[in-house]
């Protein structure tokens, strides 16, 4: 069954009216659907039943999918019964169709200058509401550069949003200011590898250059990202010093020694303590000495090229004598062990157990038979007058 609605909306009118007249000023514009447009049918539909008026709505959702052309004009529908019974029916006096997109424009607009008096500019959050809590300005917002971003935003319209401030590309609009922040920070530093709790200008820059040196970091959008990355290299060339085979912390450092001798601070000088916006290069530079095998070879070329070199590791010393590599004879711990021994074998007459621990004058404890199994263990390493003190104790092994 054909709809008695179809055809009957135009594309931009505002007014509708199946009264006596339309108004003087009203024009009909050609729409693109089946029909002509055809003001009476409304008329007969609502006269049918008052319950038509909620199938009506239905015809409104479903007019809308068939015909695009018109999906921005007829946004509300609303009919005016007179409250009087006519033949037992309730009397349709007039249909309107109000054209709400355009005052949802002249709202979002409105919104959107108040947001900007008050906060200072138009990053709004996709679901931020108005302060009424009525009207979805983050997300009225996102709409319109989708719109913008499909070609399908009249120049006017466009030109107004600008006037207020709006950023089409947010994303390209939040780069610009975090360069603005790398710029300013390596004019301070003399590098981009912040640490992540670097900030400056009031934006977390350390955190900002962690993120984009992830991967994807720069976007999905290989061109951009390619482009963004360069932006940054004519900054600082090492922006990203993962891609070079070390970390941002070795290349700060690397980049503030670099600066102490440019500003004439002699290698030699800068020893532990020697410090450059709070790191200790000093420290640092004794450790690249000391693990210097450990680095690849473009960071020992670009130290070498800064005069640092390996640091030569110590002779070994000379092997000592095996008379000479055990204790002393008069050593403290050999003639503490000697006198637990003594003290045992003139008390019990025997030799001690592993396991003996003697109490000494002192009283101090001495672990009196595991020290005797290390002397056995390494007689060949104790000097002639230890090896004499313990034969006269009764050791048998040390007559040998």
């Amino acid at each position: 069954m054909r709809s008695p609605l179809v055809g009957v909306f135009p594309t931009t009118d505002t007014r509708v009216s199946t009264g006596p007249a339309h108004s003087p000023t009203h024009k009909e514009t050609p729409h693109t659907c089946r029909n002509e447009e055809n003001p009476q049918a409304i008329g007969r539909f609502f006269r049918a039943s008052h319950r038509n008026v909620w199938i009506f709505s239905l015809y409104v959702t479903r007019y809308r999918k068939r015909c695009p052309a018109i999906s921005l004009a007829i946004r509300e529908a609303l009919c005016h019964f007179d409250e009087s019974l006519r033949d037992g029916e309730p009397r349709c006096r007039s249909y309107t169709v109000i054209n709400t997109e355009r005052q949802d424009w002249r709202r979002g607009v409105e919104a959107a200058w108040q947001y900007r008096q008050r906060e200072g500019h138009l990053d709004v959050p996709y679901e931020h509401v108005d302060a009424d809590g009525l009207f979805p300005l983050g997300r009225w917002l996102s709409d319109q550069r989708r719109t913008f971003r499909a070609g399908a935003m009249t120049g006017e319209r466009s030109a107004e949003l600008e006037g207020l401030g709006v950023v089409w590309d947010t994303a390209a609009a939040g780069f610009a200011t975090n360069l603005g922040a790398a710029r300013a920070y390596y004019q301070l530093h003399r590098t981009l590898a912040a640490p992540r709790s670097a900030t400056i200008l009031d934006i977390a820059i350390g955190q900002y250059l962690t993120n984009i040196r992830r991967p994807g970091g720069l976007g999905k959008d290989p061109e951009r990202a390619q482009r963004r990355a360069a932006a940054l290299a004519a900054i600082d060339p090492d922006w990203n010093p993962g891609t070079l085979g070390w970390t941002v912390d070795w290349q700060r450092h690397y980049a503030y020694l670099a600066q102490l001798l440019a500003e004439g601070a002699r290698l030699t000088a800068i020893v532990p303590g020697v410090t450059r916006h709070g790191e200790d290069i000093g420290r640092w530079l004794a450790t690249q000495r000391r693990d210097w095998d450990r680095l690849n070879e473009e960071q020992q070329l670009r130290l070498g090229e800064l005069g640092v070199k390996k640091t030569p590791r110590a002779r070994k010393a000379a092997a000592k004598t095996a008379t000479a590599s055990g204790p002393r004879a008069g050593s403290e711990a050999f003639q503490k062990g000697l006198q637990a021994l003594q003290q045992y074998i003139a008390r019990e007459g025997g030799m001690p157990g592993r396991a003996v621990v003697e109490r000494l004058p002192d009283g101090t404890e001495h672990r009196t038979g595991i020290w005797l199994a290390n002397q056995k263990q390494r007689r060949h390493r104790l000097h002639p007058a230890q090896l004499a003190a313990l034969a006269r104790g009764g050791i048998d092994w040390a007559r040998t």
